[in-house]
Formats: C-alpha cells, structure tokens, sequence
C-alpha cells in the first residue's frame, strides 16, 4: 500500500504560490495557457484549474479573465450556490459586459427552469438598473420554486409590492417569511 502523500498539481501549486504573491496576472495568464493549449491534461486537473482561476479573478482589478472559468463552474454544477457565488463575485465586477452575462444567465434558465441563483442574479441585475418591475418577476419566479427561502421572499417582497392588487397576499408572504425565519 502506498502511503506517500498524493501528487499535486504542479501548474495548481505554482498558480497557488504566484496568488499569494499577488501576482494574480501571471498565475491567471498560466491557467488561461494551460486549459488553452495543453489537451492531455486529466479532467481534474483542469477542473482544479478553473476553480483556482475563477478564485484569482476576484482578487484583480479586472476580472474578465476569471469570468470563463466562474462560467465554467456554473455550467457543470448548475445547483451548486457557492459556484454561483464565486460566479456573480466575478460577475459583479465586470464593467460594460453584461450582454455576454445576460446571455448566459438566460440560456442556463433555459437549461435548468427550475434553478433559482441565476432568477436571483438576473432579479439582483434589473433592480441595478432600476428597471424594478423586471426584477420582481425574476423574483417571484424565484419565490415559486422557493417560496420558504426568507432572503427569495423580502426580494420578492420588496419589489413586487408597488405592483400586486392584492396587498394581503404579500403581507402573508412576508409573514410566513418572518416566522419560518424564527423558527
């Protein structure tokens, strides 16, 4: 049996070292190289690669680098919310881009109905620029596949109030939010 500690990735490490020097364009310009132009590298390895870049990414100034490999780990776990976290950190710090991100977040709404950080992402990204009646139905949305989640139910709240007839049906949202929440 072999005890010997398991073999690290040499291109992860020294991405890793160069990071905590940050010097974080070289560690992601490695990455970017590496996933391009190197194709016999094990499916891990480049899962590690992508997860380690999208990390990086946050860390620049300018993220555009790490929003493929944030995309990349939303596209192979679609349910997973610290990917979309990592992803809309990244996300979140991009300038002018948000047509390629639209485009995204609307085809993997397409792909996965039933996934709710991109209604909440799409929600957050409309009332940013306060077209607010979008937004709440991004959350209501959201609020359907989630209605016991109390962070979906304020957002819902929030911005769908101005706009439902029947007050009391958002009361009762809110209040179900309240006592789930102090429960």
């Amino acid at each position: 049996m072999d005890t010997s500690p398991p073999k690290e990735n040499p291109k992860g490490t020294l991405c890793k070292a160069l990071a905590s020097l940050k010097r974080y364009w070289e560690a992601l310009e490695i990455i970017n190289h590496c996933l391009k132009f190197v194709s016999n590298t094990i499916p891990v390895e480049k899962l590690e690669l992508r997860s380690l870049g999208a990390q990086i990414a946050y860390k620049t100034t300018d993220p555009k680098h790490g929003y493929d490999c944030a995309r990349y780990m939303v596209q192979q776990r679609p349910y997973n919310v610290a990917a979309w976290n990592c992803y809309y950190k990244v996300v979140s710090r991009l300038v002018g881009k948000y047509g390629k991100h639209a485009k995204f977040l609307n085809a993997v709404h397409n792909k996965f109905p039933d996934c709710v950080p991109p209604m909440i992402i799409n929600g957050h990204q409309f009332s940013m620029i306060s077209q607010h009646q979008t937004a709440a139905r991004e959350y209501l949305e959201a609020y359907k596949a989630q209605p016991g989640n109390p962070l979906i139910s304020l957002c819902a709240g929030k911005y769908s109030f101005p706009y439902l007839v029947n007050k009391r049906q958002t009361m009762r949202m809110f209040e179900g939010a309240i006592q789930k929440r102090e429960a």
